[in-house]
């Protein structure tokens, strides 16, 4: 139940910034789903507007701000220091695949759930 929980917030630091717009952005809105390690089913929605929600075996578990230039993902998440922004690269490896590593991060527990972790878009 931490990893969850952890994980949920490890995808809020992820998403915790606020967004600026740029061409390719586009293909990181929207659902995306993926599987944490141990098991758990994660729903994550991205806006627009720089508001992200986590759901984890269909509950909310977390919701915050993020920032998004290029390539570069900043968030932060109330679990791991609200004030504190984590910074992840977002690779898209299709239209509908992504994937995440780690740039800096001091929220091990994030680390762990989000670094190399990988999200298909819900269709």
């Amino acid at each position: 139940m931490k990893k969850v929980l952890f994980l949920t917030v490890i995808v809020t630091v992820f998403i915790s910034c606020k967004q600026k717009k740029s061409a390719g952005n586009e293909q990181f809105y929207g659902r995306w789903n993926t599987t944490f390690k141990n098991g758990n089913k994660v729903l994550a929605v991205f806006r627009k507007d720089g508001t992200h929600d986590y759901f984890i075996n269909g509950k909310l578990f977390s919701n915050g701000k993020f920032t998004l230039e290029g390539n570069t993902l900043s968030e932060a998440d109330p679990i791991c220091n609200g004030n504190y922004y984590a910074t992840y690269t977002v690779k898209h490896l299709s239209d509908n695949e992504m994937q995440f590593t780690v740039i800096q991060d001091t929220c091990q527990p994030r680390v762990h759930d989000l670094d190399g972790i990988k999200m298909t878009r819900e269709k």
